[in-house]
């Protein structure tokens, strides 16, 4: 049985609380915030044992086994590398930070302690996403030449201002992108492979914030495939699509359905209809039961020795994307990864 900790009792510590008590050999034992009374009410939900106020005592309990790090983006670096010093493994929210220079340094703490740290990306685990990525490994589709996503997410004036951390860039390391689009951008960076060049223009139309509100960008995979990327928290109502365009047909999927056209009449048909939402375009829209398969093979990970299935490398190559959009709209040029 694995003790888990969650460092920081905001919104998504739901979803790990969740997770621990539903997955397989993980138990919920330790929660912490700098609020005490949120820290409190989330231990007595979910029967935590021990409730911190300071991370750094919690890390130094040596009964926590693992601890999910559910704080602002620009302040997951300096935890993460704690919990390695104090033999921890973790899971991490995303972004995993909002630098390369400070994953790097995670990575760096990481290797050094040999604990094992896996990136938050639910969706990769949603219905839809699974359906496709098998599909496209089991099915001869021909070369994959385009893709595109549409992360059209809303957020209104009170979703930023109900926390001083949101839309900066010292904390949450953006807006549209990095903190609700990269979602959308990591599943087709899964389906298309690693970006070799991105041009874009990001701006701020419609909310009073320091950081983008609205995305738009090209990439170039190392495959030579395209793909157009917009993302925004100005549009009403939230809505999002990914779609990858092969030689043989193409496969779409929205918020709560895929399907794919294809011209090889013998491929056999794609179609997928779930409740839970695909993409997750709206906040509330996603399942407490989402993080469940991402603490379960971080318990697995540990027990067989093995990386998780999203490795901090993977964690690095969204955030990687998304400065590069960031450089490209602040230089007017290209840039490559």
């Amino acid at each position: 049985m694995l003790n888990w900790a969650i460092i920081g009792c905001g919104v998504i510590s739901i979803n790990h609380a969740t997770a621990v008590v539903k997955a397989n050999g993980t138990k919920l034992y330790a929660v912490c915030d700098l609020d005490k009374g949120k820290a409190e009410t989330l231990a007595r939900e979910f029967g935590a044992e021990k409730v911190y106020t300071d991370y750094l005592e919690l890390l130094r309990d040596p009964a926590v086994d693992v601890v999910s790090i559910c704080t602002p983006s620009g302040i997951h670096g300096e935890m993460a590398i704690a919990a390695a010093k104090n033999g921890k493994h973790i899971l991490c929210e995303k972004p995993v930070e909002i630098t390369r220079e400070k994953i790097d340094a995670i990575a760096s703490a990481v290797e050094e302690a040999g604990v094992k740290l896996g990136c938050v990306y639910q969706l990769r685990y949603s219905a839809g996403p699974q359906a496709v990525k098998q599909y496209i490994e089991t099915h001869d589709l021909g070369k994959l030449l385009f893709g595109r996503v549409y992360a059209q997410n809303y957020r209104s004036a009170d979703y930023y201002k109900s926390a001083t951390w949101r839309a900066t860039w010292d904390l949450d390391g953006g807006g549209c992108l990095m903190n609700q689009g990269v979602h959308a951008l990591d599943l087709l960076r899964w389906m298309m492979g690693d970006v070799v060049r991105v041009t874009a223009n990001c701006k701020t139309l419609s909310h009073d914030i320091a950081v983008e509100d609205t995305a738009l960008a090209i990439a170039e995979f190392t495959s030579g495939a395209l793909a157009s990327m917009v993302a925004t928290t100005a549009a009403a109502p939230a809505q999002s699509m990914v779609s990858l365009h092969f030689e043989k047909g193409t496969i779409d999927f929205y918020d709560k359905e895929c399907h794919g056209a294809f011209l090889d009449e013998t491929l056999p048909p794609l179609h997928l209809k779930v409740e839970e939402e695909i993409l997750g375009a709206e906040n509330k829209a996603i399942s407490h039961d989402s993080h469940i398969p991402m603490v379960q093979d971080l318990a697995d990970a540990i027990r067989e020795d093995r990386a998780p299935a999203i490795p901090l490398s993977e964690g690095r190559k969204s955030v990687e994307l998304i400065l590069g959009i960031y450089e490209s709209s602040k230089t007017g040029k290209p840039v490559t990864l």
